[in-house]
């Protein structure tokens, strides 16, 4: 009875979410989201020292907040993916890792570690539907006005930035 009664105080305790301790409302509702069934969250500092504990199984799922650098993600996702998990921006998109274009992680990040993609897609999906996420997605799109939840299933031109309707209208005619 003693193992169980382990087993079920452990999966009570899951998700195990980090993320830093901003203060910042579209991270304090994206992890909010994470924990919407339970589990737990630690802070962390750093977004290497985030995903490396993703990579490591000792977090289900990391958040971070929009400041975080390229330089700061690129090697710790190559750890993460190499353990079996999966790294995205806060709406599911990957994050795009290239010369000539922002050197920010504009649209955050989110990992999650091997066996968690279920819960990294309900977060990511959560995101979609939230008007604070949907208005740093036109932001960084460089619109003035927000779009509508369907127009967050992400579509991104080369060089990561998301493209809208209006330009795909556009752009084809």
């Amino acid at each position: 009875a003693t193992a169980a009664a382990a087993a079920a105080a452990a999966a009570a305790e899951r998700p195990v979410v980090t993320t830093g301790d901003s203060s910042n409302a579209l991270l304090q509702a994206a992890r909010a989201a994470a924990l919407a069934q339970g589990g737990t969250w630690e802070s962390v500092g750093g977004a290497g020292n985030k995903l490396r504990s993703v990579a490591e199984g000792r977090a289900d799922l990391a958040i971070m907040h929009f400041g975080t650098s390229l330089w700061d993600t690129a090697a710790p996702e190559a750890l993460v993916r190499a353990s079996g998990g999966r790294v995205s921006d806060l709406f599911g998109a990957p994050l795009v890792h290239r010369t000539g274009g922002p050197l920010k992680n504009a649209l955050g990040v989110v990992a999650s570690a091997k066996g968690c993609g279920a819960a990294h897609a309900s977060l990511c999906k959560a995101m979609r539907s939230d008007p604070r996420a949907l208005a740093l997605l036109a932001e960084s799109a460089g619109q003035r006005e927000a779009w509508g939840a369907q127009a967050a299933d992400v579509a991104r031109g080369l060089d990561g930035r998301p493209l809208c309707r209006r330009w795909l209208g556009e752009a084809v005619g």
